[in-house]
């Protein structure tokens, strides 16, 4: 009974050390607090931790999920989405099956891409409807934290309302390093779709 006891102790003192409960960083409340400025609301979903087996879980992952009605005008999502992406940082950007691309200095571009993205339903070869989605990267090189926005349209409730996560972390080999291509992102039609087979 003694050594089951002690095994028990044991995997309490292990779980506490490789991260099971993992304490909330100061960072996530700046994240929080620039999204409240957005029309975006919080989900009360976070996940956070390490990925994969991590004996010390000292620079986690975070996930704050958020959303906004699918009656929210879609131009006004993206300026928030972008609005955000700068303040918080961003370096990249694309629209999902795109490599990132260097974000412009002149942000208007990608606000319209993303309105296009998100503003028409696409109908896949099995004959769902999804939106393609939008995504924001950060390198991490201005503060140290790495981050990555996508925005999308759809969840189990309604197919239609926005839908941000918002990855974040220190560990820059997580969340930090892009993909960049040589294309720049563009909103996928129908008829390519459609090719696609």
């Amino acid at each position: 009974m003694k050594r089951i006891v002690s095994l028990f102790s044991a995997l309490a003192l292990l779980c506490g050390l490789t991260g099971c409960t993992v304490p909330t960083d100061p960072y996530v409340a700046t994240v929080t607090s620039a999204v409240a400025k957005t029309v975006f609301t919080p989900t009360g979903d976070m996940a956070s931790g390490c990925i994969g087996m991590y004996l010390l879980c000292s620079q986690p992952l975070y996930e704050p999920s958020f959303k906004a009605p699918s009656s929210t005008d879609t131009a006004a999502v993206c300026r928030d989405f972008v609005a955000l992406g700068q303040e918080l940082g961003s370096v990249a950007y694309s629209t999902y099956g795109y490599s990132a691309y260097m974000l412009p200095q002149n942000t208007a571009e990608v606000t319209d891409l993303c309105a296009q993205a998100l503003g028409v339903k696409l109908t896949a070869s099995d004959g769902s409807s999804f939106y393609q989605g939008v995504v924001l990267y950060d390198d991490g090189k201005a503060n140290g934290w790495g981050k990555v926005y996508a925005l999308s349209r759809g969840n189990s409730v309604n197919p239609d309302d926005f839908q941000l996560v918002i990855s974040f972390s220190k560990d820059l080999n997580r969340v930090g390093w892009i993909d960049y291509g040589s294309e720049k992102p563009a909103v996928l039609t129908q008829e390519q779709l459609d090719a696609q087979g």
